[in-house]
């Protein structure tokens, strides 16, 4: 085995297995390696899940889906019942709609509370940042909280509009716990960025 550090999943479980009692180590495997796995085969994982809860929301909104059933794409290649599920123009509309177009519409909507926004629109710029030139603007384990965080905010708040189990009050409430969880995120990348 090499002394330096490992660069594949497979190199660092063998690392691990060198270094953790055998207790540990199924601990490791079943715990923690999953997540590690995640984070080095898939970095966008957040962001992507917040981008399509975001597109669910407007396309809910705007009247793209004619039924509870989220459709994520329409593959006309494929034979299906497609215009049952959705309104193919108003589909189409959304479905070319640019993110900073999606946000906005629901915070015009009031659907999305203004500090909700504007950590989704934070997201949204750090990943335009990495995608111009990964080799300047590589990703950074900030850039990777604030994608977990867009994510948890958006999902927040499609399951307080979508969800049947709870009362209005409850899901406002849910909505406002994502406004303050938001807000304390931006307060927090503020400083980051200032300090």
């Amino acid at each position: 085995m090499s002394l330096s550090p490992p660069t594949t999943i497979e190199r660092l479980r063998e690392f691990v297995k060198l270094n953790l009692c055998d207790e540990c180590y199924p601990k490791y495997l079943g715990l923690i390696e999953p997540q590690v796995r995640q984070l080095a085969l898939d970095q966008f994982y957040y962001w992507r899940t917040a981008e399509s809860i975001v597109t669910q929301m407007v396309m809910k909104e705007k009247g793209g889906y004619k039924t509870n059933t989220i459709v994520l794409s329409t593959n006309m290649k494929i034979p299906g019942d497609w215009e049952s599920l959705v309104d193919i123009r108003k589909f189409r509309q959304v479905s070319g709609m640019k993110f900073w177009q999606k946000i906005k519409f629901l915070r015009d909507e009031k659907i999305l509370p203004e500090s909700c926004y504007e950590v989704l629109r934070l997201a949204s710029n750090v990943r335009n940042h990495i995608h111009v030139d990964p080799a300047v603007f590589a990703m950074t384990e900030k850039d990777l909280e604030l994608f977990r965080y867009a994510h948890q905010i958006a999902y927040q708040i499609q399951f307080a509009r979508n969800t049947d189990w709870f009362t209005d009050d409850v899901k406002q409430q849910m909505i406002l716990q994502a406004d303050k969880t938001a807000g304390r995120v931006m307060q927090g990348f503020r400083s980051k960025t200032t300090g």
